[in-house]
């Protein structure tokens, strides 16, 4: 965390300086959702950790609250080395599996490498049953609210079944890929519109360059929205006739079909 987030944390935060990058560092337990199962006490090689009543540590869940809401991925300390990989959110929590799972393990680690990039679909086993209770589904989102799309079929083809998935997935994007291309064609489309609508075209196949270039796309389109009233008031006026040319007049009866419709944005 940085200086500013630990300063901010709670009492009886145990936070340490990292010595690296100017960050510190603290291991902040959940006392309402430890599992009691024991491993990390008997895992620990400088035996830092014991087991101890819960209700002895309940003073401790503001930390882990605040951990989890305010302090924020470091992108310069994560790589793809072991280490690396731990710096990063983890998209899998409090699986209820049995102690000991070390499939929960492999899981929380893949969530981390791929995030919020991930559809999973399950095959029918344990990990539908650790990973799939709609009361306490251990699949988690980030701050934006996005993490791994999970479905299980129920039967053993998980396989046919995640393919479909793709498929679908590819076909809803595909879709949306041919729309842009339409919207940058339109010669009178708003050039910043145009713009991000190209960055995230030419960024289409690179997961995280075009995570950034929906956002962008998105802010476009949203800032592109247009009242009926505000464009019907445009089209009527001098500059609006000398915008659009001879389609003035389609544009305009247009507007004033989707003001009659209810309508009230383009």
């Amino acid at each position: 965390m940085t200086e500013e987030e630990a300063k901010a944390a709670p009492a009886g935060a145990n936070i340490v300086d990292l010595k690296r990058g100017g960050y510190k560092y603290t291991i902040a337990v959940s006392p309402l959702d430890c599992m009691g199962c024991g491993i990390c006490v008997g895992i620990c090689p400088t035996k830092s950790l014991k087991m101890v009543p819960m209700e002895s540590q309940a003073a401790k869940q503001p930390v882990f609250d605040y951990m989890v809401k305010n302090v924020t991925e470091k992108k310069d300390v994560i790589n793809d080395t072991v280490t690396g990989s731990q710096f990063r959110q983890p998209y899998l929590e409090f699986s209820g599996s049995c102690a000991g799972c070390a499939e929960t393990s492999y899981a929380r680690l893949v969530t981390q490498l791929f995030g919020d990039h991930m559809i999973i679909s399950n095959a029918t086993g344990c990990s539908s049953i650790w990973g799939g209770p709609a009361a306490t589904s251990p699949y988690t989102v980030n701050k934006e609210g996005k993490g791994p799309a999970w479905a299980n079929s129920l039967f053993e083809d998980n396989a046919e079944h995640g393919l479909g998935i793709y498929l679908g997935q590819k076909k809803i994007r595909d879709d949306l890929a041919d729309k842009t291309r339409a919207l940058i064609a339109v010669e009178y489309t708003d050039a910043d519109l145009k713009a991000a609508a190209q960055e995230w075209l030419d960024t289409y196949d690179d997961g995280a360059k075009n995570e950034e270039a929906t956002k962008k796309y998105i802010a476009a389109l949203e800032d592109g929205i247009l009242p009926v009233d505000d464009a019907i008031a445009f089209l009527s006026s001098a500059a609006g006739k000398n915008a659009f040319g001879d389609r003035q007049p389609e544009m305009l009866r247009h507007m004033e079909s989707l003001k009659a419709s209810g309508r009230k944005f383009c």
